[in-house]
């Protein structure tokens, strides 16, 4: 798998900084100096599930995600990069992930 990174300036980890798992794209919007991304989760409710009963899925926001244009621009070539090479690859057929083909032996 490919893993693209840009080489300006030193790259210091913080490790105190926590991932945010996001399953859809609340909104995007620009604000005329940034671009503002809201990403957001499912979460089951088994309370509103059944056979009598509509089912449906809570949705949350899980992140705020604020950017210049020059960070987009760069984040945009980075996804094509990667989505490209996962797309040769065979991983990502017209935007459908899927499990790599096991080997044969």
């Amino acid at each position: 798998m490919t893993i693209h990174t840009v080489n300006k300036g030193e790259r210091l980890d913080l490790p105190e900084i926590s991932e945010t798992y996001a399953d859809f794209v609340i909104q995007t919007y620009f604000d005329s100096h940034n671009f503002r991304i809201e990403l957001g989760i499912s979460r089951f409710d088994p309370e509103t599930y059944g056979p009598d009963k509509e089912s449906m899925d809570k949705r949350y926001t899980a992140c705020r995600l604020v950017m210049p244009p020059s960070a987009v621009l760069n984040l945009v070539d980075q996804l094509q990069d990667l989505l490209g090479s996962l797309d040769k690859e065979g991983i990502l057929i017209r935007g459908h992930a899927h499990a790599p083909p096991s080997k044969v032996q």
